[in-house]
């Protein structure tokens, strides 16, 4: 924004003088230009940073200004992070001076996602002592939470101590598929027998809910 001032002096046969002032205030127009969307992948789970200069053509000058108009996020320059910046849409404006009267600007958006966990996808807990005894307590090798669908497929094995395979299911879920101290059966051991006191192994595999398989290998405690 600047101002114009003009000023005339005019008189008049008789000497008189009179002095007029136009005051002019200009105001700039940005010229909006073209609005990129991004492309990527932008989690907010990450510190990375995106340099919001790369959704530029190379025919537009770097030497301008970034305004991060949603106030998201952290933005250094032309450097934007998304940690834990709120899943949507988020605008950014570039404006910079292409020799023309007024300035130009390029919008950016930058869609951000929830990555990482899924939502409502609770931590796998193993208790790895049970003690089937009829008694109708911790009658079964529990799984906490192994039952959700974001830990889908899942698979347990389970091998007593000399390493002869007892048990083994796809999608564990502690009810129509758990493990009660009962043989499966597998080489010398006969199916539906019950399994004796002792220390077994247990391998699990299953779904951390975000793409990743979590292998997981321990110790069993049965107790009757």
């Amino acid at each position: 924004t600047y101002t114009i001032t003009r000023t005339w002096t005019a008189s008049d046969a008789c000497g008189n003088v009179t002095v007029v002032t136009q005051t002019v205030d200009v105001t700039i127009e940005v010229q909006v230009g073209d609005e990129i969307t991004s492309p990527d992948e932008i989690c907010n789970d990450k510190t990375t940073l995106w340099d919001l200069n790369s959704y530029l053509s190379n025919t537009i000058p770097t030497n301008g200004t970034w305004t991060n108009v949603d106030n998201v996020g952290v933005l250094n320059g032309s450097l934007f992070n998304a940690f834990n910046v709120a899943e949507g849409n988020h605008k950014f404006i570039y404006t910079y001076d292409n020799g023309s009267p007024c300035p130009q600007s390029i919008t950016v958006i930058m869609p951000v996602k929830l990555c990482g966990i899924v939502a409502g996808c609770d931590d796998v807990k193993v208790h790895n002592a049970f003690t089937p005894n009829g008694d109708g307590i911790n009658e079964y090798f529990n799984i906490e939470f192994i039952d959700q669908p974001c830990h889908q497929p899942n698979s347990v094995e389970i091998y007593n101590r000399w390493g002869v395979l007892v048990y083994e299911t796809k999608n564990y879920d502690n009810n129509t598929r758990k493990f009660t101290g009962v043989s499966e059966g597998r080489s010398t051991i006969s199916k539906s027998d019950e399994l004796p006191t002792g220390t077994y192994f247990y391998i699990l595999q299953y779904s951390d809910g975000n793409g990743n398989t979590i292998t997981e290998s321990k110790y069993l405690y049965l107790t009757r």
